[in-house]
């Protein structure tokens, strides 16, 4: 089998997989067809010299062309044109893989004009459109709403590096005081002045706590400046950004892992990491992650925004509970949602069209 897989750069929450996936098929290219900018650098993220990674330059896009169409398999991620419309007059089996189209606030409002460009870019080919390999449990809606057929929505994601301790040792990893975490960029949809508002009704509740925010940004110095308005620096760390090596280790030793982020969140791929250190995750439904991972009150908590501290008091108070969703959430990483499972279905449903019932690659 020669697959390829077309995107903007490669990184540390998509390596894990292609890395699994080499081993199943006899040839793989990964084609980036972006740099890896400055600010995904400060993040964490680093270009990776490996030998099916393939950088696109006008110099050799002929060569890639000549990979993408000859491939029995394409998947693309970033889809230049015409690169993309010249895949899908082959015939050949070709996957799309996608984030939701409508994340920023008013982008609705945009819709009209944009489905006209999106039913040229993917319906104008008479073929049978591709498969979906959604990053998010609301991509679908979204393709379906300028057209796209129903029926051909896969649940996929991102399948970052996972804790490999075995979960009794994680369990005794963590901290003696209740320990909640937030780890993200310091921006206005990911919503930092969240945690703190948490932080602040524990405090208020007299809940013995510490609250760990990893991670900078445009909003880095003004979140400081709201933990020192409400005093709470003996409740709130925020060492600034840190290595993902670093952001593990710290959901190892954490209880709750806080995911505040709004509908801009594609996928979410903390939450897959804080979910195989035995994290509770305690979340709104809007990443796109989190109605495929998580299952209210079994294997982590989603609520409303207003309902956010209340929740983390709740499970302050119950921390017998607590640990139990965080063991379900380690098996759930473990036993499907992760790298080793996705790559052997994505090359039985290449091979087979195999859809499974649930988990990656089931019907969305």
């Amino acid at each position: 089998m020669k697959a390829v897989f077309v995107t903007n750069y490669m990184n540390h929450h998509q390596k894990p997989l292609w890395e699994e996936f080499i081993k199943h098929v006899d040839d793989f290219k990964f084609i980036a067809c972006s740099e890896l900018t400055e600010e995904r650098r400060s993040m964490g993220y680093h270009t990776y010299d490996l030998p099916y990674l393939i950088q696109y330059t006008p110099e050799n896009a002929d060569a890639i062309e000549k990979m993408v169409l000859d491939a029995d398999v394409v998947i693309f991620g970033e889809k230049p044109q015409p690169l993309f419309k010249k895949r899908l007059m082959t015939n050949k089996l070709t996957l799309i893989f996608s984030e939701r189209l409508f994340k920023k606030p008013g982008s609705d409002l945009l819709r009209p004009l944009k489905n006209l460009k999106l039913r040229k870019k993917y319906l104008a080919n008479k073929n049978t459109p591709p498969f979906l390999l959604c990053a998010g449990a609301y991509v679908e809606q979204d393709y379906v709403s300028f057209g796209y057929p129903k029926g051909k929505a896969l649940k996929w994601g991102y399948f970052p590096e996972m804790s490999l301790k075995p979960l009794d040792e994680l369990e005794g990893r963590k901290s003696e005081k209740l320990t909640l975490l937030w780890a993200s960029r310091f921006i206005a949809w990911k919503h930092p002045e969240i945690a703190i508002e948490i932080a602040s009704y524990l405090k208020e509740k007299r809940v013995d706590f510490q609250l760990k925010m990893l991670g900078n940004g445009e909003l880095f110095e003004d979140m400081k400046e709201l933990v020192r308005q409400q005093g709470l620096e003996d409740f709130i760390t925020m060492p600034g950004a840190v290595s993902p090596e670093e952001v593990k280790l710290e959901m190892e030793k954490a209880h709750i892992f806080l995911m505040t982020s709004d509908r801009q969140e594609g996928w979410g791929a903390v939450v897959n990491e804080a979910m195989s250190c035995a994290c509770t995750v305690l979340s709104t439904a809007y990443p796109g992650c989190v109605p495929y991972l998580l299952k209210h009150r079994e294997n982590g908590i989603i609520v409303d925004t207003e309902d956010f501290a209340k929740s983390a008091y709740d499970l302050s108070q119950d921390l017998p509970f607590c640990h139990k969703l965080g063991r379900h959430a380690y098996q759930t990483i473990h036993e499907e949602w992760n790298y080793t499972v996705a790559a052997k279905r994505l090359v039985e449903f290449i091979n087979t069209k195999t859809v499974y019932d649930d988990g990656p690659l089931s019907y969305n």
